[in-house]
Protein backbone atom coordinates (compact mmCIF):
# COMPACT_ATOMS: atom_id res chain seq x y z
CA UNK A 1 0.00 0.00 0.00
CA UNK A 2 1.48 3.35 -1.05
CA UNK A 3 1.84 6.09 1.50
CA UNK A 4 -0.55 8.97 0.99
CA UNK A 5 1.35 11.96 -0.37
CA UNK A 6 1.36 14.93 1.98
CA UNK A 7 -0.66 17.86 0.62
CA UNK A 8 1.46 20.89 -0.21
CA UNK A 9 0.42 23.88 1.93
CA UNK A 10 -0.84 26.85 -0.07
CA UNK A 11 0.28 30.36 0.91
CA UNK A 12 -1.22 33.53 -0.53
CA UNK A 13 1.29 36.39 -0.69
CA UNK A 14 -0.52 39.74 -0.83
CA UNK A 15 2.10 42.30 -1.77
CA UNK A 16 2.00 45.17 -4.26
CA UNK A 17 5.80 45.48 -4.52
CA UNK A 18 6.70 42.86 -7.12
CA UNK A 19 10.39 42.33 -6.11
CA UNK A 20 9.34 41.57 -2.52
CA UNK A 21 6.55 39.24 -3.67
CA UNK A 22 8.89 37.38 -6.04
CA UNK A 23 11.53 36.96 -3.33
CA UNK A 24 8.94 35.58 -0.91
CA UNK A 25 7.55 33.25 -3.57
CA UNK A 26 11.00 31.92 -4.44
CA UNK A 27 11.96 31.33 -0.80
CA UNK A 28 8.69 29.63 0.12
CA UNK A 29 8.46 27.56 -3.08
CA UNK A 30 12.02 26.31 -2.51
CA UNK A 31 10.92 25.24 0.97
CA UNK A 32 8.08 23.12 -0.39
CA UNK A 33 5.11 25.48 -0.23
CA UNK A 34 2.68 26.24 -3.03
CA UNK A 35 2.36 30.03 -3.41
CA UNK A 36 -0.11 32.38 -5.02
CA UNK A 37 0.39 36.12 -5.43
CA UNK A 38 -2.16 38.93 -5.21
CA UNK A 39 -1.15 42.53 -5.89
CA UNK A 40 -3.97 44.27 -4.03
CA UNK A 41 -6.70 43.71 -1.48
CA UNK A 42 -9.49 43.03 -3.95
CA UNK A 43 -7.46 40.36 -5.71
CA UNK A 44 -6.53 38.86 -2.32
CA UNK A 45 -10.17 38.52 -1.25
CA UNK A 46 -11.00 36.88 -4.57
CA UNK A 47 -8.16 34.34 -4.15
CA UNK A 48 -9.22 33.58 -0.57
CA UNK A 49 -12.78 32.84 -1.69
CA UNK A 50 -11.77 30.73 -4.71
CA UNK A 51 -8.83 28.73 -3.32
CA UNK A 52 -8.14 26.54 -0.33
CA UNK A 53 -5.54 28.81 1.30
CA UNK A 54 -3.60 27.61 4.36
CA UNK A 55 -1.98 30.97 5.20
CA UNK A 56 -2.10 34.59 4.02
CA UNK A 57 0.99 36.83 4.13
CA UNK A 58 -0.58 40.26 4.00
CA UNK A 59 0.91 43.70 3.38
CA UNK A 60 -1.02 46.65 4.81
CA UNK A 61 -0.31 49.53 2.43
CA UNK A 62 -1.68 48.49 -0.99
CA UNK A 63 -3.93 49.80 -3.74
CA UNK A 64 -7.71 49.27 -3.77
CA UNK A 65 -8.25 47.63 -0.37
CA UNK A 66 -5.51 47.93 2.23
CA UNK A 67 -4.56 45.13 4.62
CA UNK A 68 -6.88 46.41 7.35
CA UNK A 69 -9.84 46.24 4.95
CA UNK A 70 -8.84 42.75 3.79
CA UNK A 71 -8.80 41.54 7.40
CA UNK A 72 -12.24 43.07 7.98
CA UNK A 73 -13.71 41.55 4.80
CA UNK A 74 -12.30 38.02 5.07
CA UNK A 75 -15.11 35.48 5.35
CA UNK A 76 -12.99 32.36 5.76
CA UNK A 77 -11.06 31.51 8.87
CA UNK A 78 -7.56 31.54 7.40
CA UNK A 79 -4.43 32.33 9.44
CA UNK A 80 -2.94 35.71 8.49
CA UNK A 81 0.57 37.02 9.06
CA UNK A 82 1.14 40.71 8.42
CA UNK A 83 4.25 41.75 6.46
CA UNK A 84 4.58 45.51 6.51
CA UNK A 85 6.91 48.40 7.11
CA UNK A 86 4.41 50.10 9.42
CA UNK A 87 6.08 49.84 12.79
CA UNK A 88 3.63 51.68 15.04
CA UNK A 89 2.28 49.64 17.94
CA UNK A 90 -1.28 50.80 17.21
CA UNK A 91 -1.04 49.28 13.69
CA UNK A 92 0.12 45.97 15.14
CA UNK A 93 -2.63 46.02 17.77
CA UNK A 94 -5.27 46.85 15.17
CA UNK A 95 -4.18 43.95 12.93
CA UNK A 96 -4.18 41.51 15.82
CA UNK A 97 -7.62 42.71 16.95
CA UNK A 98 -8.84 42.01 13.39
CA UNK A 99 -7.52 38.44 13.58
CA UNK A 100 -3.90 38.50 12.39
CA UNK A 101 -1.73 35.80 13.98
CA UNK A 102 1.61 37.57 13.66
CA UNK A 103 2.97 40.99 12.72
CA UNK A 104 6.32 41.14 10.91
CA UNK A 105 8.08 44.39 10.02
CA UNK A 106 9.71 43.71 6.64
CA UNK A 107 12.75 45.91 7.13
CA UNK A 108 13.52 44.34 10.52
CA UNK A 109 12.75 40.65 9.90
CA UNK A 110 14.99 38.28 7.93
CA UNK A 111 13.15 36.16 5.39
CA UNK A 112 14.50 33.04 7.12
CA UNK A 113 12.66 34.04 10.34
CA UNK A 114 9.40 34.43 8.43
CA UNK A 115 9.87 31.04 6.72
CA UNK A 116 10.69 29.39 10.06
CA UNK A 117 7.54 30.83 11.63
CA UNK A 118 5.45 29.58 8.70
CA UNK A 119 6.89 26.07 9.05
CA UNK A 120 6.01 26.04 12.75
CA UNK A 121 2.50 27.40 12.13
CA UNK A 122 1.62 25.03 9.29
CA UNK A 123 3.08 21.83 10.71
Amino acid sequence: MALKEKKQKKILIVEDELPIAQTLQLKLTNQGFNTLHAQDGNEALSFIEKHDIDLVLLDIIMPNKDGFEVLQCMKKDVPVCILTNLCQEEDSNRCKSLGAQKYFIKSETPLSDIAEYIHELLR
